[in-house]
C-alpha cells in the first residue's frame, strides 16, 4: 500500500506551467504599466516580488517532488522553469500592447490627421505615446508617428533634412521628436502607423 500511494498522487501537473506563464507575463508588462502609471522606482519592486515568489515556488515544489520521487511531477516543474524566458521573449518581441494602444485610439488619431496640413499630398503627424525611466537610469520616449510617405521607416541615415525638419515641426516641442542626440527604433505597427522610440 505504501509503494502504490506515491504512485497515485504523482501526476503530471499544469499548475507550474501556469505559475510560471503568469510570472512571466507580469514581468513582460513592466514597461507597459510604467508608461500607463509612471511607476519608476515602484516598477522593481512590482516586478521583482512575483517573479520572486514564482521562483521560489517552483523550486520548492521540485526540491518537494525529488525527495518524495514523484517523477511525473518533477518533470512537469523542468518542463515550466524555460517557460518564462520563452514567454517574455515572445512577449516582448510582438509587443501587443502598442497594436492595442493604436486600435484604442485610431479614431482619435485619424481625426487629428484630417486636420493637419499635408507636404505634396503626404501627410505626417506624431504624438508622444509615453516614457519609461527616471534619474540615473535609461530612459525611453515613445512616439506614434503617422508618416504617409513611408520615409520614416528608412534607415536613420537615408532620411532627408527636408523630412527631418518636418518631423520635428509636427512633434512635440518637449521632448523633442527624432532628437540626433538620442538612439532611435522604429517599428511599423500597421498602414502608415509607426512607433518610434528614443532612449538617452
Amino acid at each position: 500500500m505504501s509503494k502504490t500511494a506515491p504512485t497515485q498522487r504523482d501526476r503530471f501537473s499544469l499548475v507550474y506551467a501556469l505559475v510560471a506563464i503568469v510570472a512571466a507575463i507580469w514581468v513582460a508588462s513592466g514597461d507597459e504599466l510604467d508608461r500607463d502609471f509612471n511607476l519608476w522606482l515602484l516598477l522593481v519592486p512590482l516586478m521583482l516580488l512575483p517573479a520572486g515568489l514564482a521562483s521560489l515556488f517552483l523550486l520548492a515544489a521540485l526540491i518537494a517532488n525529488l525527495t518524495r520521487r514523484r517523477w511525473r511531477k518533477v518533470a512537469s516543474v523542468l518542463v515550466a522553469l524555460p517557460i518564462p524566458a520563452l514567454a517574455f521573449h515572445t512577449l516582448t518581441a510582438a509587443s501587443p500592447y502598442d497594436r492595442f494602444r493604436l486600435e484604442r485610439n485610431r479614431a482619435r488619431y485619424m481625426a487629428d490627421i484630417a486636420h493637419r496640413p499635408d507636404e505634396a499630398g503626404l501627410r505626417l503627424a506624431a504624438w508622444q505615446v509615453g516614457e519609461t525611466g527616471g534619474v540615473a537610469v535609461v530612459n525611453v520616449l515613445y512616439f506614434m508617428v503617422y508618416d504617409e510617405s513611408g520615409e520614416i521607416a528608412r534607415p536613420r541615415e537615408a532620411w532627408s533634412d527636408t523630412w527631418r525638419s518636418r518631423a520635428r515641426s509636427v512633434g512635440p516641442s518637449s521632448p523633442p521628436l527624432l532628437d540626433p542626440a538620442f538612439g532611435i527604433g522604429v517599428r511599423r505597427l500597421d498602414g502608415h502607423f509607426y512607433l518610434v522610440t528614443e532612449t538617452f
